[in-house]
């Protein structure tokens, strides 16, 4: 019976792990319990999908979607978003369903049953849902917020057409009447004493300088006039306003600028997409000039329809591109956030890339759109 203690031991030893066991059940189902509260009870919509459809919704996604939990569990998922993403959010999933994936949080829209749009910023993970794998996502409703965005970004593409109406309007004013104005008083300084040959050379000296501010004050005005709206422009069109302001911009400042066009011939565009693409190379050769240290810039702009493509490349110091445009909003100055507004005012996409003593690169590009003909 040497072998009874032994025996003895082993009963205990099996007995606790039997109540380790049992506790860890009971902790399990506690924290299951706890995590469904959380679940059930939280302030946004949380779903499962697994094969294109919903295996869990709590609560608040049927508030969100205005759907019963039944209806949404018994239809594809897909069905909810809004038709021009619904590639985008199909992609994801296949992505999410990938072990490993990255989880990159993204917007997308759910259509609800009232036909409203509701914009959901979506957070997925790859979980075990029913002992199967599954797409948990977390999606929080930022409709107000992306509204706000809307509004300003809606404000910001007025207040840039805004801008070039009152430009306009200015630079014509400046040209027609001011410049003008100007002119004639120089020309009427310079023949006063046409019919006066007896007037002393010190007043005839002292109306020549009034007549130099004169010819400084005309080439001022139509400077400015020029910078505000390029007469060019309106005359022969957005390739040759170009070229003019590339060879300006090289000789005040040193840098050479170099400006190709490839396709643009006989193409007649909206007067809106070439002043905007105009202020695009203005904008960035004026940084270039002010923050760059570059001594080359080269700048492209091809037609290859259905786009128009603008590159912008230097061989400056860089910068950080993020940090720039959180700048800019913050100091609610254009720069590099009026560039970002002013392509997609065109229907377009922007793209910067800049690395440190690497130089920077600005890639615009931009859906075609012809000036319509009269007649």
């Amino acid at each position: 019976m040497k072998d009874k203690p032994a025996y003895r031991k082993l009963e205990k030893r099996l007995a606790h792990l039997r109540q380790e066991l049992h506790r860890l059940r009971r902790s399990r189902l506690s924290d299951e319990a706890n995590f469904r509260l959380a679940v059930e009870y939280a302030n946004e919509a949380i779903v499962a999908t697994r094969e294109g459809r919903f295996v869990y919704v709590n609560p608040k996604a049927v508030q969100i979607s205005g759907y019963s939990r039944r209806t949404l569990i018994r239809r594809p998922f897909i069905q909810f978003i809004h038709p021009d993403d619904r590639r985008k959010v199909m992609d994801r999933q296949v992505q999410r369903s990938a072990p490993g994936a990255p989880a990159e949080p993204y917007l997308l829209r759910l259509i609800d049953r009232h036909g409203r749009i509701k914009w959901l910023e979506n957070h997925s993970v790859l979980v075990d849902w029913d002992a199967r794998p599954a797409v948990l996502s977390f999606l929080t409703d930022v409709t107000m917020r992306q509204q706000i965005q809307d509004r300003i970004h809606t404000l910001s593409q007025q207040l840039i057409r805004a801008q070039e109406n009152e430009r306009q309007k200015i630079s014509r004013y400046l040209h027609d009447n001011v410049a003008q104005d100007l002119s004639s008083l120089l020309i009427a300084g310079k023949t006063l004493f046409d019919d006066a040959p007896g007037i002393p050379d010190a007043v005839r000296q002292k109306m020549a300088r009034l007549s130099a501010v004169l010819h400084r004050c005309i080439n001022a005005v139509r400077d400015l006039a020029y910078d505000l709206r390029p007469p060019v422009m309106e005359q022969l069109g957005l390739v040759p306003a170009l070229y003019q302001y590339c060879e300006e911009f090289a000789r005040q400042s040193g840098i050479r600028a170099d400006f190709s066009p490839a396709g643009m011939d006989n193409l007649n565009l909206e007067t809106e997409i070439e002043i905007n693409l105009y202020r695009l190379v203005q904008e960035a050769l004026n940084n270039i000039r002010t923050h760059a240290g570059a001594s080359h810039v080269s700048v492209k702009l091809i037609a290859s329809s259905p786009n128009l493509i603008l590159r912008i490349e230097d061989n400056g110091r860089g910068f950080d591109v993020e940090e720039q445009l959180q700048k800019s909003a913050e100091t609610r100055r254009m720069g590099l956030g009026g560039m970002v507004e002013r392509v997609s005012l065109l229907k377009g996409k922007l793209t910067i890339e800049s690395r440190q003593n690497r130089g920077t690169k600005i890639f615009a590009e931009v859906p075609v759109r012809k000036r319509k003909t009269t007649g």
